[in-house]
């Protein structure tokens, strides 16, 4: 019996596609996982807030979107753990609301391996969900609706600036 009820379980929840999702895992993780390196976003987690596009009023573009940044980098030193942190700042073009993304890891030639992340753009709040070379994905939500946003950036870590594109697309 308890090895038909535990067999019951398994093929009703964790073998179920979608089982860690539903169950709290982070995107982050789950990007990891999954041996993603591109900017996909098929594991972003369900929100809970409406999905519809940013609303204008909160000075973030609608989505879909497709704009240029400008802006600074700065990296850290590695701390006693030997994490670093490089904090993107960036101006999209199209709005005043600043694009930050910080992201924390240890200290791997000359950046970082992303271990933790933070994303902010106006009221929207989220973290890293891709990180490929030059190309970062993200997934924020918030009051206004939730986006995935892709970031191709050109970096100059020695003049500390960095430009490129963004683009936003509603999550799913």
């Amino acid at each position: 019996a308890v090895l038909v009820v535990v067999i019951a379980f398994a093929a009703l929840g964790p073998l179920r596609p979608g089982w860690a999702h539903r169950a709290g895992t982070s995107s982050a993780l789950l990007a990891q996982l999954s041996g993603s390196t591109s900017a996909s976003y098929s594991s972003a987690p369900a929100s809970t807030t409406p999905t519809s596009s940013a609303a204008p009023a909160s000075g973030i573009p609608s989505a879909p979107f497709e704009t240029t940044v400008s802006g600074t980098v700065a990296t850290s030193p590695p701390n006693g753990d030997g994490n670093a942190e490089v904090t993107l700042s960036m101006q999209p073009a199209d709005t005043t609301v600043p694009l930050v993304v910080r992201i924390i890891g240890p200290a791997i030639n000359g950046g970082v391996s992303l271990h933790h992340s933070e994303v902010t753009f106006g009221p929207l709040n989220g973290q890293v969900v891709a990180l490929d070379g030059s190309t970062v994905g993200a997934f924020v939500t918030g009051p206004t609706g939730s986006l995935n946003l892709t970031m191709n950036l050109s970096l100059n870590p020695g003049a500390g600036t960095l430009t490129g594109e963004l683009s936003g697309s509603p999550a799913q």
